[in-house]
């Protein structure tokens, strides 16, 4: 009798990456998808006691909705809430210190105190802020001129105009000149004589030349 031939099971195909648990918690680690439900469930616990990170996710996922369609009512409700409960807090830390037997005591309660309540302040700046958003008012300055700009780049160089204007002059005074000097031939060009002689100092008069007074 022959023996049965026995057939050999094919290898299992080896796992793809894409479809390995690790790699999917890495890719939504990197998306930040289970970050918020993650400390949900960790303080959370200590509230509601235990729950399902599940139900922490989907219970997210109605305000993500909203918050895309500019919908912001429940933030503003968590907002207002969170504003209260600092308030709450800031009011212990003051009856505590109130109540303290130290100084030590006394500051530690009034640093935490005051630190509730600066957290408060900012969470309700924060709301009104949300309910009457700032307007930015962005202007153009212009500059406007009745009549045509003269730009001096340095303040040795002269600007063309300036210069015809000087040439015009000069070339105008030469030619008011030449034409004075047509019209009287006899204006003397030349340079400054010296005094001359013709009238000397007068000497003092005699007395046979004086008046009779």
């Amino acid at each position: 009798m022959k023996a049965k031939e026995t057939k050999k099971k094919p290898a299992p195909e080896p796992e793809k990456l894409e479809d390995s648990r690790k790699y999917k918690i890495g890719k939504m680690a990197a998306l930040g998808i289970y970050d918020s439900p993650s400390l949900i469930q960790a303080f959370g616990q200590s509230v509601y006691g235990e729950f399902e990170l599940e139900g922490a996710l989907n219970g997210l996922k109605p305000l993500n909705d909203e918050v895309k369609k500019g919908d912001f009512k429940r933030l503003e409700i968590m907002l207002a809430d969170q504003a209260v409960s600092l308030n709450t807090i800031f009011t212990a830390f003051a009856r505590r210190a109130w109540n303290a037997g130290s100084i030590p005591q006394l500051e530690i309660n009034m640093r935490m105190a005051l630190k509730a309540q600066n957290q408060c302040r900012a969470t309700i700046d924060t709301l009104a802020q949300i309910k009457n958003p700032r307007q930015t008012v962005i202007t153009k300055q212009a500059n406007i001129s009745n009549g045509p700009q003269q730009v001096n780049n340095t303040l040795n160089q002269v600007s063309e105009p300036e210069g015809k204007i000087s040439e015009n002059s000069e070339t105008s005074q030469n030619e008011l000149l030449s034409h004075e000097q047509a019209e009287n031939p006899y204006m003397d060009t030349g340079t400054a004589s010296k005094a001359s002689g013709d009238n000397p100092p007068m000497a003092t008069v005699e007395t046979i030349h004086r008046a009779a007074h």
